[in-house]
């Protein structure tokens, strides 16, 4: 739907006079900066039908709705015209949120899983005095771009459901199939 109007200018509609001097300055302040404004009457405003076209100049990839991204380019540097052109809603969450913070989010992920791994143990001392043996660490796992995308897509979903539980997204009585399927909860 379009919208077609008949603007009037404020400089001919009825003028607003003060009754102060004080407000009369501030008033013509404010008049002066309104009349640069041009204001359409709600009677004035008129519907018409057209039908949707969408936006053609949008990547076959971005236009679907499948997960995939090609990493080797940046997908999302695309011109929109403004009024000509709606995308899908993938394409605009890609030229917001490109894959590559999803990279940069897997690779300091694992650099710090690493750097927490190499760090020498603490020494605990238990209640009689003596030095605990440190635990056993165990070798992190490497994540990727996908899982960290995954992640990323559940907290969102988990922003739009609103469960009062975090466990609630697993459990198999409400079955939301796209946690289950996904991720695992522990």
């Amino acid at each position: 739907m379009t919208r077609s109007s008949s603007s009037t200018p404020v400089s001919e509609q009825p003028s607003i006079s003060a009754h102060s001097s004080e407000g009369a300055v501030s008033l013509a302040q404010n008049l002066s900066i309104v009349q640069r404004f041009v204001f359409t009457k709600k009677e004035d405003i008129k519907w018409s039908n057209e039908p949707f076209n969408s936006c053609t100049n949008f990547p076959k990839e971005a236009q679907s709705h499948a997960p995939a991204v090609d990493t080797s380019t940046n997908d999302v540097e695309m011109e929109l015209e403004p009024e000509l052109c709606v995308g899908t809603p993938i394409s605009y969450f890609r030229k917001y949120i490109p894959h590559t913070l999803f990279e940069s989010a897997a690779h300091f992920t694992n650099l710090y899983a690493m750097q927490e791994y190499f760090k020498p143990a603490k020494v605990k001392k238990n209640p009689d005095g003596n030095q605990e043996p440190p635990k056993q660490k165990k070798m992190p796992v490497s994540v990727s771009a996908q899982e960290i995308g995954v992640c990323f897509a559940l907290h969102m979903l988990m922003g739009v459901l609103r469960l009062p539980r975090v466990r609630m997204y697993w459990g198999h009585n409400l079955n939301i199939r796209i946690f289950i399927d996904n991720m695992t909860r522990d």
